[in-house]
């Protein structure tokens, strides 16, 4: 019995270590911990993440790569190259800070630069109104949409965060 308890042990600590960085936290993609801001370039970034979905020029001569994962997936990274061709920073953009710089009044394409494309899209006709909403992972670990109301000048209206386990609809 003391053997299975000591495979089931270093089989835990094995998988832990897996899904961690050196520093301990959690790893969000697959190769990520491979990338080094200051060393790593883009031809590392695509070797990760691969073709970006967008790539927007910063006047700077930085560029920032946009890879959302998946349609519904809860992750949406962003890769920012300097104008020097290496990496500057890779982060999560669906996360609670990102989501507070929304604001009523952003345009589409505010939004769009800000989070990445949505995961869906959905017309509210009697609203007259289109929610975009992206799936992501809530501090309790558990799977939560964030929206964005849009008018029909296509300006932000409203937005928010729903737990799909306890909604009920806008």
């Amino acid at each position: 019995m003391s053997i299975k308890r000591t495979l089931a042990a270093v089989l835990m600590v094995a998988l832990a270590s897996v899904a961690c960085d050196q520093q301990g936290r959690p790893i969000e993609h697959t190769g990520m911990d491979r990338l080094k801001p200051g060393m790593s370039g883009e031809l590392d970034v695509r070797g990760v993440f691969g073709v970006p979905e967008l790539i927007i020029e910063e006047r700077s001569g930085s560029r920032v790569f946009q890879y959302p994962q998946g349609p519904e997936g809860p992750r949406t990274f962003f890769a920012v190259i300097g104008a020097d061709g290496k990496l500057v920073r890779v982060w999560n953009v669906l996360v609670a800070e990102t989501f507070a710089k929304v604001s009523p009044g952003m345009s589409r394409d505010d939004v769009r630069l800000l989070l990445g494309r949505p995961g869906t899209e959905r017309p509210f006709v009697l609203k007259r109104q289109t929610a975009w909403e992206w799936k992501f992972v809530g501090d309790d670990h558990g799977t939560k949409v964030f929206y964005v109301m849009f008018d029909e000048a296509g300006r932000v209206a409203s937005s928010g965060v729903e737990d799909p386990s306890l909604s009920s609809g806008r």
